[in-house]
């Protein structure tokens, strides 16, 4: 309940708050004929989102079928670590980053310029700031928990470094979103999702006694080429 509550709280009173600034009439008229429409592009998007979540809790998962208990807790607590950089920086900018992009759909020349110039910035910042964070959580792990996550440390360092590469791509998905390309997010996600799976699978596996770790730089190189790629799409299509 101390996880769940508050943040069941939290969106009833979001809900209340944005219904009161953008009231919305709810009628009886369920206009029935118009909810293709609607199942069309929300199914793309859920779609999307599963292969998200694929991605985002499969190293989880794998590493529990294929190891212990304890394998995936140290991971977790590492991985957890990792994003506190990247999620602070990039999803409040990703809010911000996306309407602005949406607004010059009618001016892609100005669209291109504006999404490069963010790109070139956001890399500035979120790189040097990942990459510190990589080489002070040696030190910060054992000031705060002293030995007990010391076999986290290695793994947070090389997810620290994943996390600075895709802080410098991400806004890429942004651009996405905002010329509506669902169906390009839909298929690259679902082809990152098996890629991402068979990465973990086969680091997991053979990773022996490192298995956390290998299963790390697994993630590094997938994070390169599938977040590369995506931008490189973006940029040339």
């Amino acid at each position: 309940y101390a996880f769940i509550l508050p943040y069941a709280l939290t969106l009833v009173a979001r809900t209340v708050i944005l219904w009161m600034a953008a009231p919305v009439a709810v009628g009886w008229n369920l206009r029935v004929h118009r909810w293709k429409h609607l199942f069309r592009d929300s199914g793309i998007i859920l779609a999307t989102l599963v292969f998200g979540t694929l991605i985002s809790q499969g190293d989880y998962l794998t590493l529990g079928f294929v190891k212990n208990p304890q394998v995936v807790g140290i991971f977790y607590f590492a991985f957890n670590l990792s994003m506190e950089t990247f999620v602070v920086l990039t999803i409040s900018v990703g809010g911000i980053f996306f309407p602005a992009l949406a607004k010059l759909n009618d001016e892609p020349q100005r669209q291109m310029d504006g999404f490069l110039k963010a790109t070139r910035t956001f890399a500035l910042i979120c790189i040097p700031l990942c990459f510190l964070q990589a080489i002070l959580s040696d030190a910060g792990v054992h000031l705060a928990f002293g030995a007990k996550w010391d076999p986290a440390i290695p793994i947070l360092q090389v997810l620290s470094v994943a996390m600075g590469i895709r802080s410098a791509l991400f806004l890429a998905q942004s651009l996405a979103a905002s010329q509506g390309l669902w169906g390009l997010q839909l298929l690259t996600y679902g082809i990152s999702s098996v890629v991402f799976l068979c990465i973990v699978t086969v680091c997991a596996t053979f990773g022996g006694s490192q298995a956390g770790l290998v299963v790390a730089f697994g993630e590094l190189c997938f994070f390169m080429l599938s977040d590369g790629v995506f931008f490189y799409i973006m940029l040339y299509r």
